[in-house]
């Protein structure tokens, strides 16, 4: 079950990474910032789903008891946080900011006026970051 969801988070990022490092070469799009993050947090879920059902947690609230049952792991804990984050983005609704230029980015609004921007910096970062969750869930929970 484990090696199963960390080859479908892989192939995810693996998708994400042609799309960021290929794709985004010729094309500036925000459109491509979007997928890149859909790829992410898709990778992103396929672990979570490993981590529910290593618990054998069932709905409903299964985000509150996802957190409490892993509450005394800190590295699960902020995986699951990270993989929250990341779905809470309104990407449909974000606003493009120097669309075909280098330094396209995506503006998402959250509910309290609070502005967060995507640009490569950041979509590197997260990308980085999921391979590392992927690596780090793989090692805790064994081959």
């Amino acid at each position: 079950m484990l090696q199963e969801k960390i080859e479908q988070a892989r192939y995810e990022l693996v998708r994400a990474e042609h799309s960021l490092f290929v794709t985004l070469k010729f094309v500036k799009s925000s459109e491509v910032f979007k997928t890149v993050l859909l790829r992410i947090i898709s990778s992103y879920q396929q672990l979570i789903e490993f981590l529910i059902e290593n618990k054998n947690l069932e709905e409903p609230y299964i985000e509150e008891k996802l957190k409490s049952a892993y509450a005394e792991d800190i590295m699960i804990k902020q995986i699951i946080e990270d993989y929250l984050y990341l779905k809470f983005l309104d990407l449909e609704n974000a606003e493009t900011v120097n669309e075909l230029t280098k330094r396209v980015a995506l503006i998402v609004n959250f509910g309290d006026d609070t502005r967060f921007v995507i640009d490569i910096l950041v979509i590197k970062e997260y990308y980085q970051k999921a391979w590392d969750t992927i690596n780090f869930i793989e090692n805790y929970f064994g081959k």
